[in-house]
């Protein structure tokens, strides 16, 4: 079944809110809005803190709903990737996983990558440059 969508009607959970970012789930170095700004000329690189030598490497943004949401899809831009892959993470109320996956192929024109199946009860969800979580 091909997915569709009106954009008008696509609600962005994660617009302007501010998000962490750091090394891991528990090595948090910081908040920002750059990356939910809508803006694609604002953002932050992100590699693997285990492929680089720079102690502020950022490999991990992270957000806590105020409430439990349901998840389809998230809208991610990412330039230069070179054919790297970026992980996803959701925890529910009771910091339990309740879903996770890879992220690789992106619609170009909208940024937005369908899940294959929706996740309820999301509390916190994690988006990074590696395949573990703390």
């Amino acid at each position: 079944m091909e997915k569709q969508f009106i954009e008008e009607k696509l609600e962005s959970l994660l617009s302007g809110k501010e998000v962490q970012f750091g090394l891991s789930s528990v090595n948090l170095t910081g908040t920002t809005r750059l990356v939910t700004d809508g803006d694609i000329n604002t953002g932050m690189v992100m590699k693997p803190a285990s492929h680089s030598t720079d102690p502020s490497a950022i490999d991990t943004l992270l957000y806590e709903f105020s409430s439990p949401q349901n998840i389809d899809a998230i809208k991610v831009h990412i330039e230069n990737n070179n054919n790297a892959t970026y992980d996803y993470f959701c925890k529910d109320s009771n910091n339990r996983d309740c879903g996770s996956g890879r992220i690789e192929l992106i619609d170009n024109v909208t940024n937005i990558y369908f899940l294959p199946n929706r996740i309820a009860d999301v509390k916190k969800i994690l988006f990074n440059t590696q395949t573990k979580i703390v």
